[in-house]
């Protein structure tokens, strides 16, 4: 069980920090302070983040929060510095940053991509803005994302994560099982997949490969009907890429 440290009052509102299982917790607890230019806090604030922990997001609005911060507590590195790593945690479609989030759960007919009516696709990319956000300050990022529901727009993330794509970045998906309980069992190990595949352009496993690229017209059909764009049709490179759509 991964211990975890609530690294001052002063973030606490932003992230929660988790050690790696191997590692100890920080040392000090950020030294609780108003004024962020506080030299001692941004002194903490370095050490706490350049130790194996794991700063974990609840809402896009707290990573965007630390991205500011970090601006001005972090030096800018020099030229030739080695990128300092940094292993961050969003939290997706929790339903108090979220509020339609149990929306999400349906399997129902739709006349459109699913989560279109609750806004699903503008929440993360507010989360991808975000996370561009902290990459843009010199990281190299290990991102992994918890899903806490189902979001089957499969054409729509894999045009928003592009920041995912990046080279200094890497990525790591957990989806929550019980959140798909309500899609069909014969759809839904492959539908769960796609999220990955998507977002990364990491083959699926053989056996739902066949199965993708296999579906009918008429399961293609259905599979629509219920908001699952795009499946049998979605191609992605299977490479890192940045700003580039998928080629159907």
């Amino acid at each position: 069980m991964e211990s975890i440290s609530e690294i001052s009052t002063h973030y606490s509102s932003l992230f929660r920090v988790t050690t790696d299982g191997v590692g100890q917790p920080p040392k000090k607890k950020l030294k609780e302070a108003h004024d962020p230019s506080n030299q001692e806090l941004d002194l903490s604030f370095l050490e706490a983040i350049s130790s194996k922990c794991t700063l974990a997001f609840k809402s896009p609005a707290s990573l965007e929060r630390f991205a500011a911060k970090a601006v001005s507590a972090l030096p800018q590195p020099d030229s030739g510095e080695a990128m300092r790593g940094l292993l961050i945690e969003l939290d997706v479609f929790r339903e108090d940053a979220f509020p339609k989030a149990s929306e999400l759960e349906e399997w129902k007919r739709l006349q459109c991509p699913h989560g279109f009516p609750q806004g699903a696709r503008e929440h993360f990319e507010v989360w991808m803005d975000a996370v561009q956000k902290v990459l843009e300050l010199g990281f190299t990022l290990h991102v992994s994302i918890r899903f806490r529901k189902p979001f089957r727009d499969y054409l729509s993330f894999r045009q928003v994560s592009s920041v995912l794509r990046d080279p200094k970045v890497t990525v790591e998906i957990d989806l929550d099982r019980a959140a798909w309980g309500q899609v069909p069992q014969r759809y839904r190990p492959l539908l769960m997949a796609m999220v990955e595949f998507s977002i990364t352009g990491v083959q699926l496993d053989k056996e739902l490969e066949d199965q993708r690229v296999g579906l009918t017209n008429d399961e293609e059909m259905y599979l629509n009907y219920h908001g699952c764009f795009t499946v049998r049709s979605l191609r992605v490179i299977h490479y890192r890429q940045t700003g580039n759509t998928p080629q159907q």
